[in-house]
């Protein structure tokens, strides 16, 4: 039973939900009244933003609490992936490196769920957290929770609608049982050890005083197919320089580094040049440990501003140009981009 008011809105998100669903019911049917939308999509929310860490906590001062249950016979939903964001004292952090105020929580076995976070601010009259949930065969939800003012924890259960569930782009942010990062096409290495072997140097600023063009900082993380947060994951970066030149010694702008404990890396290099004709690009390989090995490509969205190239021309041209491994990028400030990635990759 929920505890606080939680904004109803229109109906066509119930509405959307169920016509989805294998069978059209009424809310009434359910063995659990499923929660009402407050946007029928994330789409239909400016402020959604995927792709947020995977954290319980953004702050201290609300504590929020609740279990995912399925509409069908109320049984906790495991592994229930919530995105969670709320307003800060400037509005929602919307930039392409900014997470202030935005997380991910995966439901535990028996389907709760633990947020914690500031008190949200005031925006736009009233004090909210908008959350995205889904999970495997459920209808992904977007909702809105109000908390009363005062209170230091609030709880929210949540039910969810069987039906088919629409997966956002594996670049952008992970969702239960999504897709694997795809490859560059070649077959993929099993390794004999724990990891293979990437012939670098280990660290994460490719950067130095031979190194020139514009810097570029790349942050994200790597997920298994159940959106865990894979840590100690190998990632093998190399690429050309902004010449589109390659060390052929394959040391110069090339090294390797783990994630930490969430599953996170940060990549400190420069943008690449196009190379031979083809859209500049960066060699990836993401490794598990003991897992196969995912060996792909990350390209630049067109409104990349680098050397003089057209990158959308470059990217329209170069036949082995996947969109699924395009990284998103934010805006330039002076000599920099700053840019975000996320991998899922099979772990064994």
């Amino acid at each position: 039973m929920n505890l606080t008011v939680v904004e109803i809105g229109a109906l066509a998100g119930l509405a959307a939900a169920v016509a989805l669903a294998p069978e059209a019911r009424t809310a009434s049917s359910w063995a659990c009244v499923p929660t009402r939308a407050h946007h029928q999509n994330e789409a239909q929310n400016p402020n959604y933003k995927p792709g947020a860490p995977v954290r319980s906590s953004v702050g201290k001062g609300h504590v929020l609490v609740g279990v995912v249950r399925s509409a069908a016979d109320c049984r906790p939903i495991a592994r229930a992936r919530l995105e969670l964001f709320e307003a800060g004292p400037r509005g929602y952090s919307n930039g392409a490196t900014s997470w202030a105020g935005r997380a991910t929580v995966f439901t535990r076995r028996d389907g709760s769920y633990r947020f914690e976070s500031p008190f949200p601010t005031r925006y736009y009259g009233r004090p909210h957290i908008h959350m995205r949930v889904s999970a495997r065969g459920f209808i992904p939800l977007s909702v809105t929770y109000f908390p009363k003012i005062g209170e230091k924890r609030g709880r929210f259960d949540l039910v969810l609608v069987p039906g088919p569930s629409r997966h956002v782009e594996v670049t952008r942010a992970c969702s239960a049982g999504a897709t694997k990062t795809p490859s560059d096409g070649g077959p993929p290495a099993i390794p004999a050890r724990a990891f293979f072997n990437p012939h670098s140097p280990q660290r994460s600023n490719l950067r130095g005083p031979t190194i020139t063009g514009v810097a570029l900082t790349l942050r994200g993380h790597v997920y298994d197919q159940e959106c865990q947060p894979v840590a100690r994951a190998l990632l093998d970066f190399f690429q050309a320089d902004s010449h589109g030149n390659y060390d052929r010694m394959e040391v110069r702008l090339h090294g390797h580094q783990f994630t930490d404990a969430r599953g996170g890396y940060v990549l400190r290099t420069i943008v690449p040049s196009r190379y031979r004709g083809r859209t500049p690009h960066i060699h990836v390989k993401v490794q598990a440990p003991h897992g196969p090995i995912l060996e792909t490509q990350l390209y630049f969205p067109a409104g990349l501003r680098a050397y003089g190239m057209n990158v959308g021309a470059l990217n329209a041209h170069d036949r082995f140009f996947k969109p699924a491994t395009t990284v998103r990028l934010g805006a330039r400030h002076g000599n920099h981009y700053a840019a975000s990635f996320d991998f899922v990759i099979a772990t064994g």
